[in-house]
């Protein structure tokens, strides 16, 4: 029987081995025979950028699943051009079955997604695009209660050391997943703090206060 590893059908990139999508995908459908694997689009279909989301089920009756995300952004790169949603449904698929452990030697990342990271023989790292820069404002403007973008700049750079014109491509998502947590946690902070001061200046009412000592 084949490893889970893959190992046997690994392609080389770069000295590392990483295994193609449609390996992980037809090791999962012949050894988990109950299992399922579930694609979801995620993004505004309006956006010029697509996120989908995989989910992995081993067995339906286990309870147990897996989840991937994966983005990309229509236009850029050849194969985004005409396919970006089937592009992005794919690296989403391969990073779940990555995380159930199939295929996985030396990264999550299959050779699907290594290969669309090479362009002209390196490798580059593309950053937020200006719709995915006004996304994670617009976020971090909801959860952090802020205006301006130098203020909210200055958040996001504080929240995730970097400036959202910084965040690669990939990590958008998580990026924003991040914000919305640190933004939540912060609002929940501020709430107890709230709270407690109004318990202090409840504490400190004399008893025998009467709205008739007030003076207006």
């Amino acid at each position: 029987m084949t490893s889970k590893s893959l190992t046997s059908k690994a392609i080389d990139i770069k000295g590392k081995k990483y295994v193609l999508v449609s390996d992980r995908v037809q090791y999962f459908n012949e050894t988990y025979t109950n299992g399922s694997i579930l694609t979801e689009l995620v993004s505004n279909p309006e956006s010029d950028m697509v996120i989908v989301k995989a989910t992995v089920i081993p067995d339906a009756d286990s309870g147990r699943h897996f989840t991937g995300y994966s983005q990309a952004v229509i236009g850029d790169g050849m194969v985004n051009k005409t396919a970006a949603l089937e592009n992005a449904e794919t690296s989403a698929v391969g990073r779940a079955l990555g995380f159930m452990g199939i295929g996985v030697i030396e990264s999550i990342a299959s050779a699907d997604e290594m290969s669309k990271a090479k362009v002209n023989g390196s490798y580059t790292t593309k950053f937020a695009t200006p719709k995915q820069v006004e996304w994670l404002r617009n976020e971090a403007a909801v959860y952090a209660n802020l205006d301006t973008d130098e203020e909210i700049d200055l958040w996001i750079e504080k929240a995730l050391t970097l400036k959202p014109q910084q965040i690669p491509v990939f990590k958008v998502k998580d990026a924003v997943d991040k914000i919305k947590e640190i933004g939540q946690a912060e609002r929940n902070a501020a709430s107890r703090a709230t709270k407690h001061d109004k318990e202090v200046i409840l504490k400190n009412i004399d008893d025998n206060f009467s709205l008739d000592d007030i003076p207006y």
